[in-house]
């Protein structure tokens, strides 16, 4: 799963290459310029996930095909084309401790990437993905390492279990968000008490909260 190594500017210009195509081509495939093409393989410009989504689209492959490719020289894979899933999602991976709002905000930056079938998410939506780093959530199902996906949303609703982070400390939290007139608390869920009860004023918030969490992976083993 590790995918911190490639070189996006060199796997966009080998795929292209290998299918015989012009930059110009590529780029009114994808709906930008042959300038934008040019800079993404020069490595002046970081394509985001959602552009190697689309180029891998455009090509007839999956993102997981396009990013194989970079990796082995070729796009063939264990299974026949068939039996692969034609609507896979993408979705960023960042690594906890060393979580930042600028990362999760930085659309093209991902620690790894995680595939999942597109009919566990709605592929409108944007999602990052985090280990669970404790228990501070065992009671609502939710263990550490569980690979957790959020949904980045600045709409959150009572109870929602939610990713925050200290604008002081820029320490990141998993809780529960509970929220009375403009007091909001973070609330663990678990047997253990060593894990803090946050709150504070909507006025001056003291966590900056990006979303919540919509689906919980188990037993998910890192390649």
């Amino acid at each position: 799963m590790d995918n911190n190594t490639l070189d996006y500017g060199k796997l966009i210009a080998t795929v292209r290459e290998h299918y015989n195509i012009t930059q110009q081509e590529l780029g009114n495939l994808i709906g930008v310029g042959k300038t934008m093409i040019s800079n993404y393989e020069t490595s002046y410009t970081t394509p985001s996930v959602r552009t190697l989504e689309k180029i891998a689209s455009v090509l007839g492959m999956t993102l997981v095909e396009f990013l194989a490719f970079g990796k082995e020289g070729n796009c063939e894979l264990s299974l026949p084309r068939a039996m692969q899933p034609t609507s896979d999602k993408c979705i960023r991976y960042l690594q906890f401790k060393n979580l930042t709002k600028e990362k999760l905000e930085t659309d093209f930056y991902m620690d790894y990437y995680l595939t999942v079938p597109g009919f566990m998410l709605n592929t409108a939506d944007q999602y990052v993905c985090v280990k669970m780093p404790d228990n501070s959530m065992k009671k609502a199902g939710i263990r550490k390492n569980d690979f957790v996906i959020i949904k980045m949303s600045d709409a959150i609703a009572d109870n929602s279990i939610v990713l925050a982070i200290s604008k002081l400390s820029g320490k990141a939290v998993i809780r529960r968000y509970m929220r009375e007139n403009r007091f909001v608390t973070l609330i663990p869920d678990a047997d253990a008490d060593n894990y803090s009860i946050i709150g504070y004023d909507e006025r001056d918030a003291e966590f900056e909260i990006f979303g919540y969490v919509e689906k919980v992976l188990t037993n998910i083993q890192e390649m």
